[in-house]
């Protein structure tokens, strides 16, 4: 995890050249660096446990879980003095228990929010963001229960001026417009989606008028 922009955006500081004494060395704005974390595999262990000594995958899971806690405990705490951008960040690959998990303590196994965590990896922020962009835009008529191109259509209808000599709201037209079609998307959703595409959808963003 890095602070600021430019020179030293870097995600491996194995990639970052040092100087001709050291020949690799660390980005100066390094706020984070965590090592041997790939030692820890939660749900992979069960073959030597010995119930007398330890439970190696639940200290593995505790462990990953408390290094995932203070990675954005720093981001959230760092990012109020300084520029923090996550490059990449954990997930978990998680599942609900079974009745050997927790021996006789059965108890447990009634807390419904109660999850396992089985695995875990290290994913890059941009790329999932594309990845979730890209889908978003792929189920936009399942989500809204209308087509893109007819909300594009709709945001781009021109409609003479109203009474005070104003255009009308073009975020409201196209809400009341869905609303006679049957289509429940508020004002306030309406400007979110367009939000989205200036944000993430350029290509988008340019085919609807101004």
């Amino acid at each position: 995890m890095t602070s600021g922009r430019g020179l030293y955006l870097v995600e491996d500081w194995a990639r970052w050249p040092g100087d001709s004494t050291y020949g690799w060395s660390r980005p100066a704005n390094e706020l984070l660096f965590l090592k041997d974390v790939d030692r820890f595999c939660p749900g992979e262990v069960r073959g030597r446990i010995d119930q007398e000594v330890c439970n190696w995958d639940v200290l593995d899971e505790l462990f990953i879980a408390l290094i995932k806690l203070a990675y954005d405990w720093v981001c959230d705490v760092l990012s109020s003095v300084v520029d923090v951008e996550k490059l990449t960040d954990f997930e978990f690959d998680l599942e609900d228990p079974s009745a050997g998990d927790f021996a006789e303590d059965s108890a447990l196994l009634r807390v419904s929010s109660l999850k396992r965590i089985v695995g875990w990896s290290i994913y890059n922020v941009e790329a999932r963001r594309r990845e979730l962009e890209s889908g978003w835009l792929d189920d936009f008529h399942k989500t809204y229960g209308v087509s893109l191109q007819h909300f594009i259509e709709l945001y781009n209808h021109r409609a003479p001026p109203n009474q005070t000599g104003m255009f009308y709201d073009r975020t409201k037209h196209v809400a009341a417009e869905l609303q006679k079609e049957g289509i429940r998307i508020s004002r306030a959703e309406v400007e979110r989606i367009l939000h989205r595409f200036r944000e993430h959808h350029s290509h988008i963003a340019r085919q609807l008028e101004h």
